[in-house]
This record gives C-alpha cells, structure tokens and sequence, in this order.
C-alpha cells in the first residue's frame, strides 16, 4: 500500500534520493541516483532494514510541476526546549495549512524535534503555486523560527534537478522511525505507513484556488521570520490578522 501510493508523489522518473550505508559516508550521507525510482526501491524503503535502503523523491518535474510540498523544522540533536519550540511550531504550521484549506500531514521525522510538514496532491502543481503556498502556510502561522521549503524555488532552470526530501520511515543514521498525525493521536509502525497511504490529497485545482493571490516568497532561503517568507501585503495591514493579511487575500 504505501509503494503504490507513493508512486503517485513521483516527479520525476530519471532520478531520486538514496541514502548511503554507514560505513561509506566520507564523502556525504547521500546521494541522488540518475535513474528510475521503483516499486521495490519503495518497498525496501517501507521496510526499513538497512540505512541504504531509505530514499527520497525530488520536488519539482523537468516541466515544473510538483505532487507534494513540505515544510521541514530541522533539529539535529537532543535539546528538550528546541524540541518543544519545534513541536509548537509543527503545530501553528499544520493549523495555519488547516485554515488555509489544505489537509497537512505531520511527521515526526527524526526522534529529536525535527518535523515535516506534508501537502500532497491528487496531481501535478505547478511549482510556483505550491512554493506560494509554502510561503503562505508560514507567514499565516507567524513562524518566527528557521524553516525550509521543499520545494525551495519556484522553479528549475532546463537540466536542473532540484531537491529532494526523505520519504516518512526509517531514520537513515538514527534508531528513529518516522510517527504520523493528521490531527490527533500519532500513527506508527503499519499504521503510520497506512497513514501516509489513505491520506488525503489535496486537488490540484484546489491548491490552485488556494495560492492564485498569494505573493511570492523570497527565493531558495531558509525562513527565519514571517517578512522574509512573504512580500508585506501594505504598510499597515497587519501580516497576520488585517484585512490585507495573506490568508485574507489567498481565501479571496
């Protein structure tokens, strides 16, 4: 189940992101492989039994469209009041993407407060409305904490592959495996995998009616407050709650 619908999240089918063992890492941690992702690259994945069987997808298609879109709080080791501070965020994140009329997907990435926040989708997006929406998402829910988007740029120039983000399961160098809420209690084990397969993904038309006015955000950057996500609507209405704020204009 979870191979067959995540082979719908595919935008590209030339490459995807693989992590490498343990041992052979002098050289990084991962690496993009120039081929086709299949069935039973995701099925090894799913599984979770070794470090190098854990992959990722990219972003963006070579015609700029996107299936998914994400928000990662990033948090590589144990501190209590970071995880707490990222938790928080995660939530105000997922609450905003709620408001704004997506259906966002937390996870639980990697057991010491890094989180990623999913939007997927029943098609293609062009990439530009989902990296709007992204930007939206974040100054709604007034993050004043670094985040990053995923995609990071609206769009790839011809040859360019982009990013590409771990797909929910098995920590690649951590004993973590990924939990799952779309709103209540935390899925795990096959159910956190059935999670992330029966979830429900947003029409590309919706996303569309969504983002067609919000601005764009500031281009391929880290976020560390909400003027730099999006453009200031004016000079006096409020970021958040005015009558000019991004969700006022987007839900217009």
């Amino acid at each position: 189940m979870f191979a067959r619908a995540t082979a719908s999240l595919v935008n590209r089918h030339d490459a995807f992101g693989r992590y490498r063992p343990l041992d052979r890492r002098e050289a990084g941690s991962a690496i993009t492989e120039k081929h086709a992702i299949g069935h039973p690259d995701l099925e090894r994945h799913a599984r979770g039994a070794k470090p190098e069987h854990i992959v990722g997808l990219h972003t963006t298609s070579a015609d700029n469209t996107s299936r998914f879109g994400a928000i990662d709080i990033d948090a590589h080791e144990p501190d209590a009041a970071q995880t707490a501070r990222n938790r928080e965020t995660a939530q105000r994140l997922a609450s905003a993407a709620r408001g704004l009329g997506f259906a966002p997907l937390v996870e639980d990435s990697n057991g010491v407060g890094g989180y990623h926040l999913w939007l997927l989708f029943g098609g293609p997006v062009p990439t530009e409305a989902v990296y709007r929406g992204l930007g939206a998402i974040v100054a709604e829910a007034g993050v004043e904490d670094a985040v990053e988007l995923f995609p990071k740029q609206p769009r790839l120039a011809p040859g360019e592959f982009g990013n590409w983000l771990r797909l929910p399961g098995r920590h690649h160098s951590r004993a973590h495996v990924s939990r799952l809420s779309s709103g209540g209690t935390w899925a795990t084990g096959d159910e956190m995998l059935r999670c992330w397969a029966v979830h429900p993904r947003t029409p590309a038309a919706h996303v569309l009616a969504i983002v067609g006015t919000a601005p764009a955000p500031e281009e391929s950057q880290p976020f560390d407050s909400p003027s730099r996500v999006l453009r200031e609507p004016s000079e006096t209405g409020s970021r958040r709650h005015g009558p000019t704020s991004v969700a006022a204009r987007v839900r217009a």
